[in-house]
């Protein structure tokens, strides 16, 4: 297992006030098992009401309809700004990217004092989960588990990155830099020294809806 300080924060955004309003989303889920559908479910609603804070609005109401073959959200928002911004931020592509440490002049992207950094190959499709937790510390970790596929390119990225950073990305921000000590790459990564359970809690929720849920604004 390959062990990731962690860079983990939270943006906070501010929407001005504005009237109420109702807003629907229908949800695809990607999922072949009904516990991971209802964990998925869960989680979405956590990201909304997350998100929905961080824009300084609340909601007034909501409610969850699932039927065999179809989920929906219906959310009263005591804000309109509030509520545009939401499925604006519902509807963006989720990315995630494993990065290698590269000259500046040679980077795909470069980070403030962190350095450059250039495609791997090992992207968002290669993930299958993550699991929050705790580590013996008290503070949080994440636990990211890779497909066949993403496992076989981790190895030939840390094999060719001996000594050097790899950088996880998600939506194009660096979460968490490791340098790589060894080649050998066990079955998945480990984020550990998150501040809290809680942000650990909020990242798991925010990757694995990002990866396997879909929102489309309905009426």
């Amino acid at each position: 297992m390959k062990r990731l300080g962690a860079l983990l924060s939270v943006s906070l955004l501010l929407a001005a006030c504005g009237g109420s309003t109702v807003v629907y989303y229908k949800l695809a889920i990607r999922t072949d098992t009904p516990e991971q559908r209802d964990e998925l479910i869960a989680a979405s609603m956590r990201v909304v009401e997350r998100r929905l804070s961080h824009l300084a609005a609340n909601l007034s109401d909501k409610k969850v309809q699932v039927s065999d073959d179809e989920v929906t959200l219906k959310l009263e928002i005591d804000s309109s700004e509030a509520a545009d911004a939401l499925t604006a931020e519902l509807i963006a592509p989720f990315s995630l990217r494993v990065m290698q440490e590269a000259p500046t002049e040679k980077a795909d992207i470069v980070v403030e004092g962190h350095g450059g950094f250039s495609e791997t190959g090992l992207t968002q499709k290669h993930l299958q989960w993550v699991i929050a937790g705790k580590d013996e510390g008290g503070k949080g970790s994440v636990q990211l588990l890779f497909t066949p596929e993403g496992r076989t390119i981790m190895g030939k990225v840390f094999k060719e990155n001996k000594g050097k950073s790899i950088g996880l990305f998600v939506r194009e921000k660096l979460v968490s830099k490791l340098t790589v000590e060894s080649a050998e790459v066990k079955d998945d990564i480990i984020i550990t020294d998150i501040p809290s359970a809680e942000m650990a809690e909020i990242f798991a929720d925010d990757v694995n809806v990002g990866l396997r849920v879909t929102f489309t604004p309905s009426t």
